[in-house]
Parts: structure tokens; C-alpha cells; sequence
């Protein structure tokens, strides 16, 4: 479960240094924004499957091992 947080703080950390360094330069916020999650707008579907099924994998295994540990 520390894993998993630390990844998550990691991963906000991340987003937000790079919204800092856009917005250093002096572009708008939703700039930033669009710049940040357009990889994701030209995906084709079986791309979103796949990512998406990774990162319920990601997510939810954590998850399950900490209950399965805890009985």
C-alpha cells in the first residue's frame, strides 16, 4: 500500500511540475491542460482498452493484496 501512495504523489508531483514549467513560460493554464491530456484525445480504442486494463491492474493490486494480507 506505501507503494501504491508513493507512485500516486510521484505521479502528482510530476503533473504539477509540469503545469509549473508551462506556466514559467508564460502559457495559459488550460494550455497546459490540453497539452498535458492530448496524448490521450488521439488514441484509438483498442489503445484505451489496453491502457485502461493496465492501469485497473495497477490500481487494484495493491488494493487486493493489502485485504488478502489484513485476514
Amino acid at each position: 500500500m506505501q507503494i501504491f501512495l508513493i507512485s500516486l504523489v510521484l505521479f502528482i508531483l510530476s503533473v504539477c511540475f509540469v503545469i509549473i514549467m508551462d506556466l514559467l513560460v508564460k502559457l495559459p493554464l488550460h494550455v497546459s491542460l490540453t497539452n498535458i491530456l492530448s496524448p490521450f484525445t488521439f488514441m484509438t480504442k483498442d489503445e484505451l482498452v489496453t491502457i485502461s486494463l493496465v492501469m485497473l491492474y495497477v490500481l487494484t493490486k495493491p488494493i487486493v493484496l493489502h485485504f488478502i494480507e489484513k485476514k
